[in-house]
């Protein structure tokens, strides 16, 4: 039994981690493109964007398309 819990613990720990380095991967490339000036620069970080977005769950990119809609600058 006590087995059976460290491997829930873990399972848990590990989806938990892997769901926070994704939406944290996102918050830094988003930063990555707020911060360069160079447009060809910013064109590569956006497809960057785009395929880390592409990688998440439904409810992910949910969250992330709410990250960058709050956080991305844009100039027009």
């Amino acid at each position: 039994m006590n087995i059976k819990k460290k491997i829930v613990i873990l399972t848990i720990m590990g989806a938990t981690s892997l769901w926070a380095s994704d939406l944290s991967t996102i918050s830094t490339l988003i930063d990555k493109i707020n911060k360069t000036k160079a447009v060809e620069a910013k064109q590569e970080l956006m497809i960057k964007l785009n395929k880390e977005v592409e990688k998440l769950d439904r409810i992910d990119v949910i969250k992330a398309q709410d990250m960058i809609d709050t956080q991305l600058t844009t100039k027009k």
